[in-house]
């Protein structure tokens, strides 16, 4: 019995918890893959651009509530050129959490991320880096795993590239599985 409150005990821990000033980082992805990405997007862009994260990442910052975003584009960063240069970035939420939201389009913007003076909008050397401000709504909706970043261009004014934003920290449904394997070895041996 000792070891079933154990087992019970350890998928406690092992689901995701924030607590005040916790760093939380996020990765770009969708059904084409990771990074930010025409393929994210349906129905599917005719481009061949391409984007990802820049060397500081994605990540939330959950005591100032601050979403730290360093993304880039085009073949100067190793990515592919989009259609023309861009027009807006936005932040869009909220979706389905997870895979069941690939591919969902949300047309409410929670942040315009243009707005920033670090936003260089060329189609073969674009960036952004800067922080945002999230309200209590966007950050919940951040940390489910229920947004994405959408860059738009004038070919493309519903979306060139995108990147639904996956929280790091959530463990993957096989972490569940395996503590109650566990469990259930250790439950079965006990008798």
């Amino acid at each position: 019995m000792k070891y079933l409150h154990l087992a019970l005990l350890l998928l406690v821990f092992s689901l995701p918890s924030y607590s005040h000033g916790d760093i939380i980082s996020f990765t770009p992805t969708g059904a084409a893959g990771e990074g930010l990405l025409a393929g994210n997007i349906d129905p599917i862009p005719d481009s061949t651009g391409f984007g990802g994260v820049g060397g500081t990442g994605i990540f939330f910052n959950t005591e100032t509530n601050v979403l730290s975003v360093d993304i880039l584009w085009g073949s100067e960063f190793g990515f592919g050129d989009l259609t023309g240069d861009v027009a807006l970035v936005h932040l869009h939420g909220p979706v389905d959490p997870g895979p069941a939201g690939f591919g969902q389009v949300n047309p409410d913007i929670l942040v315009p991320l243009q707005n920033s003076l670090s936003f260089v909008p060329t189609f073969d050397g674009g960036s952004l880096i800067d922080n945002f401000f999230l309200d209590d709504q966007q950050e919940q909706w951040l940390l489910d795993s229920r947004t994405y970043i959408n860059i738009h261009t004038d070919a493309y004014p519903f979306g060139e590239i995108r990147g639904y934003l996956q929280n790091d920290s959530v463990p993957e449904p096989a972490t569940g599985i395996l503590v109650c394997c566990l469990s259930t070895v250790l439950f079965r041996r006990r008798r």
